[in-house]
């Protein structure tokens, strides 16, 4: 057996989709999607065993493919990853799949790389290889403009999408404010 990391996986990921995802390259002999002890909540990653046949498959397939709005980071795990899985705190109480977690209105937003397209130059004169990305968190969608190859922009889409995500795992908007100016009285 061979296992699998995958991640960059959307937030309503659930256990039946990601064995129906690789399912098509063999046979699927487990899934763990891993979630947080206290809440629950899907982390965005996870790990699947496979032949080692079949997950070479669907790695060379599945790595930088689009699923759900989302580009997948597939590959084999490695040592590090695998021991840090058994590290995991478990919870004490009887495991709870995935799919029967009901969704918590309470959850941050999410952002994940949605596309990357090449678009025409947006100024005269500002040279080729422009492409538009998008950014997208449920309902909500953040779309920009940037110069590079397909793989420079698609990673410095990512990297705008962490850097979001951080600030709201820390609770602070997406937005910055404007200073406020206090007015002085004369």
């Amino acid at each position: 057996m061979t296992t699998i990391f995958v991640g960059n996986l959307p937030n309503d990921t659930k256990e039946s989709h990601a064995k129906r995802l690789f399912a098509s390259y063999g046979d699927v002999e487990s899934i763990d999607l891993t979630l947080t002890d206290s809440t629950r909540r899907f982390q965005g990653y996870g790990f699947v065993e496979m032949d080692e046949g079949a997950a070479r498959v669907a790695i060379a397939e599945l790595d930088g493919s689009v699923y759900q709005g989302a580009i997948l980071c597939v590959n084999e795990a490695t040592a590090a990853q695998i021991e840090q899985r058994k590290d995991v705190d478990r919870p004490t109480h009887p495991k709870v799949a995935l799919d029967d977690v009901p969704p918590s209105n309470l959850l941050r937003r999410y952002y994940q790389v949605a596309f990357v397209e090449k678009v025409p130059s947006p100024v005269p004169g500002a040279g080729d290889d422009w492409y538009r990305y998008e950014l997208k968190s449920g309902p909500s969608s953040i779309t920009g403009l940037h110069r590079g190859t397909l793989d420079e922009v698609t990673e410095y889409a990512t990297e705008c999408a962490a850097a979001f995500n951080m600030r709201s795992m820390k609770g602070k908007s997406a937005r910055t404010m404007a200073p406020i100016r206090k007015k002085t009285v004369s």
